[in-house]
């Protein structure tokens, strides 16, 4: 932002007129809204450098007066259209924070969001051109969310930043977003693609060396509550089929755990486990599988009992003639 002009300088505004010319206004004496008005002329013309300046003299001259808050809200605009979203950025939140109950909030709001699209779309650089344009707008969509949490363009605040967190592969931060619109908006057109996408978040997180079967579990529970709640949602068909693929994932977990205690010869908790995977997942490969290990595992145990019995029948001292 640039420096205020010191007092003297609100004798020296300049009003524009035409494409070139320019004629001095003489300030001196002028009241709190004549100066305001004087100011806004400038602003009017397009001069928006110079509107920064002369907003700022009239907020410093009259710091009590109601002219010094539309000066200041013109300031942070002026700062806008003259191309820093920075420090436009900047002037805002300050003005959110003395002035929190603004006739000019709306407009602040609104502004906000058109500068945090501005860094997203990479119509806006960075500080500097050094730092990332689109952490600017993630950190001013936020700061929207956080400031007008019941402002209009809060829906669509909360649906950008999940979607950005999404297409950057941030699931946790996708899953915090989406779940706070899903929360927030229960009635909104995006809720159905929250709650899909959130499905989706819970899958990617549970990816790696072994699946995590917290995560899955969630992620199958949302994809169900997607296709009981949106039977004609556009991803029904992906919400049942992830649903499904999950479940043939549990239920191989769980197989490979009975298989186990298989190995290890411990065959009542191997036959435990087996039956819960048959009840659990009744329409899975899995389950057949482990209908089958059940069935061979009861012929084992019956064969051994058989063997058993005879020997236990033998009168103690001697062989049979």
């Amino acid at each position: 932002m640039r420096s205020a002009l010191p007092l003297l300088a609100v004798a020296c505004l300049w009003v524009h007129a035409g494409s070139c010319a320019s004629t001095p206004v003489d300030l001196t004496g002028l009241d709190p809204d004549a100066s305001f008005a004087a100011a806004k002329a400038v602003y009017d013309a397009g001069d928006y450098d110079d509107a920064v300046d002369a907003f700022d003299a009239v907020a410093a001259k009259f710091p009590k007066s109601p002219r010094a808050e539309d000066s200041r809200f013109y300031s942070a605009l002026s700062e806008y259209r003259d191309g820093d979203p920075s420090d436009a950025f900047k002037l805002f939140k300050n003005f959110a924070t003395d002035y929190p109950v603004s006739a000019h909030l709306p407009e602040v709001e609104e502004t906000l969001f058109q500068i945090g699209l501005d860094f997203l779309d990479g119509r806006a650089k960075g500080f500097l051109g050094i730092f990332s344009a689109e952490g600017k707008g993630v950190e001013v969509m936020e700061y929207v969310l956080t400031t007008f949490p019941r402002g209009r363009r809060g829906i669509d605040a909360q649906r950008i930043l999940a979607h950005y967190y999404f297409q950057d592969g941030d699931w946790i931060g996708a899953l915090a977003e989406y779940q706070q619109l899903s929360k927030n908006y229960p009635r909104s057109e995006w809720k159905p693609v929250s709650d899909f996408r959130i499905g989706l978040c819970y899958l990617e997180q549970s990816r790696g060396w072994e699946y995590d079967r917290d995560l899955l579990t969630k992620a199958r529970a949302t994809f169900e509550g997607y296709v009981h709640d949106f039977p004609e949602g556009a991803n029904i068909e992906d919400a049942k089929r992830y649903a499904a693929e999950i479940t043939e994932t549990l239920a191989e977990k769980d197989y490979r755990r009975a298989s186990l205690y298989l190995f290890w010869e411990q065959w009542t908790s191997a036959r435990i486990f087996l039956e819960d995977v048959a009840r659990t997942y009744p329409g899975t490969e899995w389950a057949e599988r482990a209908r089958i290990e059940i069935a061979r595992l009861d012929e084992r145990l019956a064969r051994e009992r058989g063997q058993d019995e005879p020997l236990k029948a033998e009168p103690a001292g001697g062989n049979p003639p």
